[in-house]
């Protein structure tokens, strides 16, 4: 495995991880931003829904609405 490339995403980093390893999917917990904080600061688990070929697995912090 590769070390960190310093212009690289979050979230392409994780995808790149996933390759590397042989992971059959991502899981990862949210931060239960709002919208606003999510538009404003971007959103990995964001980034990872829209370009990962990978199937994701995200939690949601516990007390957060599971819903969009």
């Amino acid at each position: 495995m590769e070390p960190a490339r310093s212009f690289e995403s979050v979230a392409a980093a994780a995808i790149r991880v996933a390759r590397e390893s042989a992971a059959t999917h991502i899981a990862l917990s949210t931060h239960g931003r709002g919208l606003a904080l999510r538009f404003l600061l971007g959103s990995v688990a964001d980034a990872l829904v829209r370009s990962s070929p990978l199937p994701l697995l995200l939690v949601a912090p516990p007390g957060e609405p599971s819903g969009g």
